[in-house]
């Protein structure tokens, strides 16, 4: 079995820790729950109307800033439904969509504990599943 792909990787949060603190890397994170939840209800939006031209935008911006925040599990989803698009086979879209979702799902649940972490959490914990 393909193990589960990792929800927030550790290492990627520890090098914001060390670029702009505790405080500012939570923030990141908080900010990004509130935008990538708006782009999201956008997304959905698109996907029942069919507005494939309308989604592909949002996925891009979603794989993105989802990467930086290492978000590994949410980027690569973001970047399956971007593939997709680009090869015009939407067929598969919703059951991607609601994959996409739980990923979202998954990473509210995970991030508020691990980000306000008082510490950095050791690097052989590479990532949060």
């Amino acid at each position: 079995a393909t193990p589960a792909p990792v929800t927030l990787d550790i290492e990627v949060l520890n090098q914001l820790r060390q670029l702009g603190g505790h405080e500012f890397t939570a923030d990141l994170y908080s900010d990004f729950e509130l935008e990538a939840g708006d782009l999201l209800q956008q997304a959905a939006a698109c996907m029942a109307a069919a507005n494939w031209e309308g989604l592909h935008p949002l996925m891009h911006q979603l794989k993105g800033t989802s990467a930086t925040l290492g978000l590994v599990a949410l980027a690569g989803q973001a970047l399956r439904l971007e593939q997709l698009l680009k090869s015009s086979t939407t067929a598969a879209l919703p059951i991607e969509f609601k994959l996409l979702q739980h990923y979202f799902a998954q990473f509210k649940a995970v991030y508020p504990s691990v980000v306000s972490a008082p510490e950095a959490l050791p690097a052989t914990a590479e990532s949060l599943s």
